[in-house]
């Protein structure tokens, strides 16, 4: 393989683990520097590695995207609305995505929409916000549309399938989060 893109991969899992196993009090107190790095660089690269066309990158650029929504959606309140509506949503909607590229946004929905908290402040933040988009609505909506029609590809066109399910629980989950 190319060591390039071996170090890449190593980058992405360390800061996974880092993300996910370390005290958020601890590392938002770390001072500005960290925001700053994490707005300006990290969600930089992701943005680019969401749309890689290497399935490994952007299944770990799309992990990473869960601790950052729990713990920095603080900080981060443009970014986020920017990656869920102008890649995420993207993705699904593209004909050019690869089933397993949308697969992975569909089960990074599902995780997102497994913590109450986070799916009560997207909806506080986002669609109580005026001049914000309704982002809890759109997240719903396309989830439910993808549990409807299923994810294909050219290849096979068998709705109904695994990931439609997944989609079908996450949007449940998140109406069910709304209406309470």
């Amino acid at each position: 393989l190319n060591p390039a893109f071996e170090s890449k991969i190593l980058a992405l899992d360390l800061l996974l683990y880092v993300l996910s196993h370390t005290s958020t009090p601890s590392l938002l107190n770390s001072g500005p520097q960290f925001a700053y790095a994490v707005r300006h660089y990290l969600c930089v690269s992701l943005l680019k590695n969401c749309t890689s066309t290497n399935t490994t990158v952007v299944n770990l650029s799309l992990r990473l995207f869960v601790p950052l929504i729990r713990h920095y959606r603080y900080h981060l309140k443009t970014e986020i609305e920017a990656f869920v509506t102008n890649v995420f949503f993207v993705i699904l909607d593209s004909e050019n995505s690869t089933v397993e590229h949308k697969s992975l946004v569909v089960t990074l929905f599902e995780e997102i929409c497994s913590d109450q908290t986070t799916l009560a402040e997207i909806f506080l933040n986002y669609d109580c916000d005026l001049s914000a988009v309704d982002l809890f609505q759109r997240i719903v909506n396309t989830l439910a549309r993808v549990a409807k029609i299923g994810i294909t590809d050219d290849v096979d066109r068998s709705g109904g399938s695994t990931f439609s399910l997944v989609a079908g629980a996450g949007a449940a989950r998140a109406e069910r989060t709304r209406q309470e």
